[in-house]
């Protein structure tokens, strides 16, 4: 039962993982050139990064991949670039305000999946090998630098 929770927690996080990077790679393409853009070419590869780690475990653990998850990851992430539509949303700015707020939403949420292990490796000597102070240092980092980011874009999103 245990390692069935922790299965569907793994994968949903995979899921998820997966809509964030193609996120980030959206605002990544729509940023080129700006200091935006250089933040997402680092933030990219950090969250690709991650993605692997995340994959590395559950192949680890044998935990088997849901392909219905995936598929349904697929089509809510390319749902919500209905939503963060500049046509719908009335500015480009704040199309990229919400894509912002949506990945750093994504990397808290990868930040508690990294505590939690910390938490469990106590218990389960299969995670002993995953370096999760560093993980969870890394999303910290990666938290904060979309903090500022948002911050950033907030002015010129909402100011009028």
């Amino acid at each position: 039962m245990a390692d069935d929770q922790l299965g569907a927690y793994l994968t949903d996080h995979l899921a998820g993982s997966t809509a964030g990077v193609n996120l980030a790679r959206q605002i990544q393409g729509e940023s080129e050139g700006t200091p935006l853009g250089t933040f997402m070419t680092g933030l990219v590869a950090d969250i690709e990064s991650d993605q692997k780690v995340l994959e590395g475990l559950i192949e680890h653990l044998a935990i088997e991949r849901s392909p219905l998850k995936q598929a349904a990851t697929w089509a809510a992430e390319r749902m919500s670039r209905v939503r963060f539509n500049p046509v719908s949303l009335g500015s480009k700015e704040l199309e990229l305000l919400m894509e912002l707020e949506a990945l750093w939403m994504g990397v808290c949420g990868k930040l508690s999946l990294w505590e939690s292990l910390d938490e469990l490796k106590a218990t389960d000597e299969r995670l002993s090998s995953l370096d999760t102070p560093n993980l969870i240092a890394r999303a910290q980092s990666q938290a904060d630098g979309l903090r500022i980011q948002r911050r950033a874009m907030a002015p010129l999103a909402l100011g009028g």
